[in-house]
């Protein structure tokens, strides 16, 4: 066919163009919106219903090694597995992506919520010395969001308010944070060391964990829905 291709039990599950520029795998259908959420201009669907099988476009030279290694190894397990289900193999807990009913309780009553029982299950799957940072990190969020509404979205830990606030998740060398923040000059400067692809900041584990810092990104979360429900209302 002029490109390469790689298998496993005799089945594709990824593929190189003809420049090797853009390489194509097949992903379970929550990977692939989870990829494409966090990494708008690298990852994108395939052309028609390719794309609504699960095949999936990467940029390579827009893409990180740690983006293509994942999505290489999700693939490779979705084929051999012959299933569009999501990957059980991911460092991190494969609880349902899901929406919890917001409740009225206050805020000491979250762990009681459905979302916030779905993430004490994420949690409780991750590697034991990471699992105090991403509690550090909820608690953080909650303390400055109580209301925010805390649930699994795109198999990652994520609290709503007036739609996506943060979503947080643990990988082999870093904490990531999304969506990116734009902040003010003097917090652009702070979370500069941390910036990722695309603007999304990565929290090395082998450093202390600014808590404070993450602490001024979600304030500044906050105050950007805030910002654009005044102007939808305008």
């Amino acid at each position: 066919m002029g490109h390469a291709d790689f298998r496993v039990a005799g089945r594709v599950f990824a593929s190189l163009d003809k420049e090797e520029r853009i390489g194509s795998m097949k992903l379970p259908l929550e990977d692939q919106a989870r990829f494409v959420g966090s990494h708008p201009d690298a990852v994108s669907p395939a052309n028609g219903a390719w794309g609504a099988q699960g095949w999936t476009k990467i940029v390579l030279a827009a893409a990180d090694e740690e983006l293509v290694g994942e999505a290489l190894t999700l693939a490779c397990e979705l084929v051999r597995r012959g299933s569009t289900a999501p990957s059980s193999k991911r460092q991190v807990s494969t609880a349902p992506r899901s929406r919890s009913t917001r409740s009225a309780s206050a805020p000491r009553a979250a762990a009681s919520r459905p979302g916030a029982r779905e993430v004490d299950a994420y949690i409780a799957a991750c590697p034991t010395e990471v699992q105090p940072l991403l509690e550090r990190i909820r608690a953080t969020v909650r303390s400055v969001a109580p209301d925010a509404e805390e649930t699994i979205s795109y198999r990652m830990p994520a609290f709503f308010l007036d739609g996506a606030l943060i979503y947080y998740a643990p990988f082999k060398k870093h904490i990531g944070l999304f969506p990116p923040v734009k902040g003010d000059a003097a917090m652009n400067t702070a979370l500069a060391p941390y910036r990722g692809p695309k603007g999304n900041l990565q929290f090395p584990l082998d450093k202390k964990m600014p808590f404070g810092l993450i602490k001024r990104v979600v304030q500044a979360r906050v105050r950007e829905q805030r910002e654009a429900r005044a102007k939808r209302r305008r």
